[in-house]
């Protein structure tokens, strides 16, 4: 650092005399460290994708009532939101399925015994049947 006196006598210090150049960032290596960075983004980017399609897929596996392609969300929340949704959804279409009365036993009939039958003799009668 060269100290000079200016006119008014006021002490000059001058941080870049001639025989130096002043310090520029190394564009290269600030380029370096833009891709590096650019290189994280992209991979914890694909990380946190997996990680959520493996979570969607936990959410499909543990409820298979539920039908997958309703289970979808592009984060955690929105998935566990798209399985209250969906349950709720399957919920509704269940007790609308279901019979305002229960069936009725159905009547079968049945052969009249008349003693016991040969082999030949249950086959025919079951054949007329």
């Amino acid at each position: 650092m060269e100290q000079t006196q200016t006119e008014e006598g006021f002490v000059s210090f001058d941080s870049h005399p001639e025989n130096e150049t002043p310090e520029t960032p190394d564009i290269e290596a600030v380029s370096l460290t833009l891709a590096e960075r650019d290189a994280a983004i992209d991979r914890l980017t694909t990380e946190r994708d997996q990680a959520l399609e493996a979570y969607r897929a936990a959410a499909v596996a543990l409820n298979p009532e539920l039908p997958a392609e309703l289970i979808t969300g592009s984060n955690i929340a929105e998935v566990d939101s798209a399985v209250t949704r969906a349950r709720a959804l399957v919920d509704r279409v269940k007790a609308g399925l279901k019979p305002a009365t229960p069936p009725s036993p159905v009547a079968v009939p049945r052969a009249a015994a008349t003693g016991p039958l040969s082999p030949a003799d249950k086959i025919r009668r079951g054949l007329e049947l």
